[in-house]
């Protein structure tokens, strides 16, 4: 996660010295991770498709003040000054909340609305890098390639269980803190020529200590979604660092496994995830900004558990309203009993949301880990091999996924499907996004055949293509 935050968002942060004519109006919602409503049929012939846009949401700062255009009668001195004092205090509170609007996510890239994010199928980042700012790198780095340290023997991640008796006055934030503090790391990714400069890494991020013989769990997207686009470097509660290659990466789930080469690290206890109760007491855990803040602690509640938080896959996170800052991301979301429950990644942060964080559970980055320790990459699961955007298109505003690409060798290769192409059901069920796609293919294994209905936007014919699937093996 970079190391500064986003520009002021000029919609929202440039308020007028004036107020407004009229009461200021609630804003409307953002559709964050939902579809807005559909517009009403035109009555001019439009296009066939059309991207499927979220509206932004309205900003009741920017309104110009216009003075009344007659003066009301009976109104006198002392009203006039009234209308001043609150005139006043009106402007000084809209200046005073004017803040920097952090985008959607626990890092600094940005949000994209995921709807409009052109998608990978099927192992697509459920967050979507910022357009203007990719998160590319010009080199590769073959050395932070950690593929071959697997262990195939690997016994699995341990979910410990709550403690059956607790004891009064022993458990809390700070007892937490001291038992996930040296398990938390820093993750630091620097590019050619900027390894060993503190002030100028590319990305940085937090991890928690799996092994004592060094493997760290981490976010995706801090490493970029690659094994090769970082020199990486890990530092210690201690101050110790390492050198750090990537074993595997799962942009679906946004998790990695990264290996130093050490004996003596602290592994962080985990917890079980599925004995979270809503409105227990959690703290978060990481490097907020950069390393100067490395270990800095928040506190809140667990407010919900299995929320859905995205429509490009079909993960359940753990929400809180403990702050996840850019920096957070990768670090331990810790119940009062020392026990890692979550893997911190991401947050709301626009203008009329406050206090939504999100963590990935701790019996998913179990089933995760296991996997790419075993194997550097989550076995079992299946591709149709595409990337596309999600649509609306017909009369009716249906949404569906356009074909952007379709992958040279892959299932879909050598099929009538073109690029251009919406499809519109999968094994018979209809879809609206990739997240529907993904509950399908979890149903299958490799070599299994399906049907896959697309519409043709040029002359909006409907045909089907059958494909076999493949292993979605990087």
């Amino acid at each position: 996660m970079n190391d500064y935050y986003n520009n002021y968002n000029n919609q929202y942060n440039n308020p007028s010295p004036q107020a407004p004519s009229q009461p200021p109006q609630p804003p409307m919602a953002p559709q964050i991770n939902s579809y807005p409503n559909p517009p009403q049929a035109p009555q001019q012939p439009q296009q066939y498709y059309r991207p499927a846009q979220p509206q932004p949401p309205q900003n009741y700062y920017n309104q110009q003040y216009q003075p009344p255009a007659e003066k009301q009668k009976g109104s006198g001195a002392g009203l006039k000054v009234l209308l001043a004092i609150v005139i006043t205090l009106l402007v000084a509170s809209i200046a005073g909340f004017t803040v920097f609007v952090a985008n959607f996510s626990g890092r600094d890239d940005g949000f994209k609305p995921i709807e409009t994010q052109q998608q990978t199928e099927p192992a697509t980042s459920p967050f979507a890098y910022n357009p203007t700012e990719p998160a590319t790198t010009a080199n590769s780095y073959k050395e932070s390639d950690a593929s071959n340290k697997t262990q195939p023997d690997y016994k699995g991640l341990k979910l410990k269980k709550k403690p059956k008796k607790i004891k009064k006055n022993k458990y809390g934030s700070s007892y937490a803190f001291k038992n996930v503090e040296k398990s938390t790391v820093g993750v630091i990714c620097y590019t050619s020529g900027q390894q060993g400069n503190e002030k100028s890494y590319s990305t940085m991020g937090s991890g928690v200590v799996l092994t004592a013989d060094g493997y760290i769990v981490t976010n995706s997207h801090i490493v970029n979604d690659s094994r090769t686009d970082y020199l990486i470097k890990i530092v210690t509660a201690d101050k110790k660092e390492y050198k750090a290659g990537v074993v595997g990466f799962d942009s679906r789930y946004d998790l990695a496994v990264l290996k130093v080469d050490a004996k003596n690290l602290t592994p962080a206890t985990f917890g079980d995830s599925d004995q979270i109760e809503v409105t227990e007491d959690v703290i978060v855990v990481g490097n907020p900004r950069s390393m100067n803040y490395q270990n800095s602690v928040t506190k809140g509640i667990v407010s919900a558990v299995n929320r859905r938080a995205s429509m490009s896959n079909n993960a359940r996170f753990i929400q809180t309203d403990a702050a996840i800052n850019p920096g957070n991301s990768g670090g331990g979301l810790c119940n009062m009993y020392g026990q890692v429950i979550g893997i911190s990644t991401m947050k709301i942060a626009l203008e009329t949301y406050e206090g939504m964080c999100f963590a990935i559970p701790s019996k998913t980055v179990k089933q995760i880990t296991d996997e790419i320790i075993r194997n550097s990459y989550v076995s079992g699961r299946v591709k149709i091999g595409i990337t596309g955007n999600v649509v609306y298109y017909g009369e009716n505003n249906d949404t569906g996924i356009q074909i952007e690409d379709i992958t040279s060798g892959g299932p879909m290769a050598g099929t009538d499907a073109e690029s251009g192409d919406i499809i519109t059901k999968v094994d018979g069920v209809k879809i609206a996004n990739f997240a529907d796609v993904y509950d399908i293919l979890e149903k299958h294994k490799a070599g299994d055949e399906i049907e896959i209905e697309i519409i043709r936007p040029d002359n909006e014919k409907t045909f089907t293509v059958k494909v076999k699937l493949a292993e979605d093996k990087p």
